[in-house]
């Protein structure tokens, strides 16, 4: 990262990995990052752009995840929406990284598949508990980083958890009046 901000070369951070595709035998393989091993690589960021990071007392802070009443639906990227990916086998999916809906084009053609997995994106459960959590504007919207390690239609408490440290480090900040108080 030295050497590429040293060059002044455009850079970016994958936020996570996402874990390998079922039927590859790899299933409960993780070559993840640890978080704080992220924070660690986003502060020396910061610091190679010269920003200055106060971190913020846990205790100020709300706890994650809120509920809301009823269900959300509709996927918030453009996975389904005006994207999908074509696997080995000839399986069209949202996103790479989603393979709960699955259609298939060399059977079915190209239009129904696309026409079926394109409402299924539309019908997709987002956690319920993002919608009324505090985080939410610094947690990421993925509905697939939610769903590697929570049921469909429910927030990842890894990445509630996640959003509540990278607020405690100072690398992003809770945009809500409520939180003034809190040192930026």
């Amino acid at each position: 990262m030295r050497l590429v901000a040293s060059l002044d070369i455009p850079y970016n951070i994958n936020s996570c990995l996402f874990t390998p595709q079922p039927g590859t035998g790899r299933e409960n393989d993780s070559a993840d990052m640890e978080l704080e091993a992220y924070i660690r690589l986003y502060a020396l960021r910061a610091q190679l752009n010269g920003a200055s990071l106060t971190s913020v007392d846990p205790a100020a802070l709300p706890e994650p995840a809120g509920r809301s009443e009823k269900q959300v639906t509709g996927l918030r990227c453009g996975a389904g929406m005006n994207a999908f990916a074509i696997q080995w086998d000839g399986t069209m999916i949202p996103c790479s990284s989603l393979f709960h809906v699955r259609e298939y084009p060399l059977q079915n053609g190209f239009e129904a598949a696309w026409k079926s997995l394109h409402e299924a994106a539309f019908r997709f459960p987002i956690p319920a508990e993002c919608e009324a959590c505090r985080y939410n504007s610094v947690c990421p919207a993925c509905a697939a980083i939610h769903a590697q390690d929570a049921p469909l239609g429910h927030a990842s408490l890894h990445q509630c958890m996640r959003a509540r440290r990278l607020v405690e480090s100072g690398l992003v900040r809770l945009n809500a009046p409520e939180y003034s108080n809190i040192p930026r």
